[in-house]
């Protein structure tokens, strides 16, 4: 004869299975909120661009290499675009050190994104040549405040195709001649980073 199980081992047992389905619904919305971010981002970097990599590495020129979040094509300059997550005010200059996020219930400290991505700047202002125009940006998602001004090279994500026009009458120049060259060689340079995929 099969002996049926107690009621508190039947009420354990659904107790675990509705916990089990609850933590899972709960990583299963993270990752797709995570997901939705990340196309809403490279949905705004297109806007902003005539062509971009995305996460991808690029050799240094010294036996080492650089992780690029976004490479844009621009008709103005090609753009390095380093993408960080904040929420709450920031606090940063870029003669300062460290910068600081104060949000709702925390204080965070980083190391000042400038100097990193002019040394991404100076890696692709390496492979293409001092003729052609290489710009950077710092992009904060999350909607971070500047209580204190924003610091130069920093920049809105949804403020980037105001920055870089896209309009026809700008793709049609001399320089964008000289721009897509150089794109095209950063292409055969740049490599998917599967660290970051």
């Amino acid at each position: 004869m099969i002996e049926r199980p107690a009621p508190w081992a039947l009420a354990l047992a659904a107790g675990a299975v509705v916990l089990g389905v609850g933590v899972g619904a709960i990583l299963a919305y993270r990752a797709w909120r995570r997901r939705e971010a990340r196309r809403d981002r490279t949905r705004k970097v297109a806007a902003a661009s005539l062509e971009h990599l995305r996460d991808v590495v690029l050799p240094d020129g010294a036996d080492g290499w650089f992780h690029l979040d976004f490479l844009m094509l621009t008709p103005q300059s090609i753009v390095v675009l380093e993408v960080r997550d904040v929420v709450g005010r920031l606090y940063g200059g870029e003669q300062m050190p460290e910068w600081t996020v104060i949000g709702k219930d925390r204080r965070q400290t980083f190391e000042n994104p400038t100097h990193r991505l002019y040394d991404r700047m100076a890696a692709v202002r390496g492979w293409v040549g001092e003729d052609v125009p290489v710009d950077g940006r710092i992009v904060f998602g999350g909607q971070p405040e500047f209580p204190k001004g924003r610091p130069p090279q920093v920049a809105a994500l949804d403020e980037l195709h105001l920055e870089f026009d896209v309009a026809p009458e700008f793709t049609e120049t001399a320089l964008v001649e000289r721009l897509r060259a150089a794109w095209e060689l950063l292409k055969t340079k740049a490599t998917p980073s599967v660290t970051y995929r």
